[in-house]
């Protein structure tokens, strides 16, 4: 257990199954204690290098309601706004959720390539 940005949170230590292929050798996830929302993540290569860090802004974590399958009501708390970021090169990717919808059904061919370029 820590403290973040004065929020207190779970640390947990996640290592891949060791049949599982990952290209992380594991990674920290930090998860505020009320809701257990992911805060911050680090990321560690395969040769024990911290590649990667994932930082939400605790500020824009959220309610969302909504219905799961069965029709029942359910509530996800999430991050609206969160970074990326690629610790060898300081690129970095910013995520700014504006809608979510729960438990939608995706097809196989939502993953293909031509659909998810096609917004490019």
């Amino acid at each position: 257990d820590t403290v973040i940005d004065g929020i207190p949170v779970f640390v947990v230590e996640v290592y891949p199954k060791p049949e599982k292929k990952s290209e992380y050798s594991k990674f920290v996830a930090h998860l505020e204690k009320e809701h257990y929302v992911t805060v911050r993540n680090f990321y560690w290569d395969d040769r024990d290098i911290r590649i990667k860090e994932l930082n939400a802004e605790i500020d824009s974590i959220e309610k969302f309601v909504g219905e799961d399958r069965d029709g029942q009501r359910k509530d996800i708390w999430v991050p609206r706004r969160s970074m990326m970021t690629q610790l060898a090169t300081g690129n970095f990717t910013r995520l700014h959720v504006k809608r979510l919808e729960l438990d939608v059904s995706l097809r196989k061919r939502d993953f293909s390539e031509r659909q998810l370029t096609a917004s490019r």
